[in-house]
């Protein structure tokens, strides 16, 4: 039988500082495995548990955001032969984010020659998201994220008006924001395979599109202002719900 003892556990709390985060979390589970043993309390168990699972998934979350945002920073620094971090395999969750904190300050001072970028290959590469810092390529013109893990459309990208080319086939989206009205020089969109149920009316602003691949979603209707593409040539639709 498990005897309690007298022990005083401070109350949860989350650190503000992500780089304090996994040694918080071990902490945590520490406290979670004693509180257990010393109290004998499944309840108390369970709302450790709980409040370690949502710290857990803090930490996978920051840590996905700092590869997403070294991926974009190394192929960057690959188009304009800059330097780029240097990413030790056997680096921690907490060095990942440190090192990503770098990016913003890196496009500030490299803004000039970003700013000549107009192609940004960033296929095949696991991205779930895009650094904010993005938006520095104001005269991108062809972004391909095809083959990534994208389950929503990045925001940035919507800020990024003088795309012509966006790939996003083969993803995980299951909407569009309609934020995409913003991006009026769009005259190719690639949304094939992914989770698309609907799309957004919005869509049926951007008149200068002419190629639209939406095969192989989940689409069960379409916008009757699709009519309004006078410019699309090409609308692909093979494998959907209609």
């Amino acid at each position: 039988m498990i005897t309690g003892i007298n022990k005083t556990f401070a109350p949860f709390q989350e650190p503000q500082d992500p780089t304090e985060l996994a040694t918080h979390a071990l902490h945590q589970a520490y406290s979670t495995l004693t509180l257990y043993l010393d109290l004998g309390g499944l309840a108390a168990l369970s709302r450790t548990s709980s409040e370690l699972r949502n710290l857990f998934q803090g930490i996978f979350e920051e840590t996905q955001k700092a590869r997403d945002t070294l991926t974009v920073w190394q192929t960057l620094a690959r188009l304009t032969r800059s330097e780029s971090p240097q990413i030790d395999p056997q680096s921690s969750d907490n060095s990942l984010i440190d090192l990503a904190r770098g990016f913003s300050q890196w496009c500030e001072q490299n803004q000039e020659v970003l700013s000549q970028i107009t192609d940004l290959p960033l296929y095949k590469n696991n991205l779930q998201t895009l650094p904010p810092a993005i938006t520095n390529l104001t005269n991108l013109r062809e972004l391909y994220l095809s083959n990534n893990n994208l389950q929503t459309l990045p925001q940035e990208i919507t800020n990024l008006t003088n795309l012509s080319d966006l790939s996003l086939s083969d993803n995980n989206l299951q909407t569009l924001p309609q934020e995409i009205t913003n991006l009026t020089n769009l005259q190719r969109l690639f949304l094939s395979d992914n989770n698309l149920q609907t799309l957004p009316l919005e869509i049926t602003n951007l008149t200068n599109l002419a190629y639209l691949r939406l095969q192989n979603n989940n689409l069960h209707t379409l916008p009757q202002e699709i009519t309004n593409l006078t410019n699309l040539k090409i609308l692909y639709l093979k494998n959907n719900n209609l």
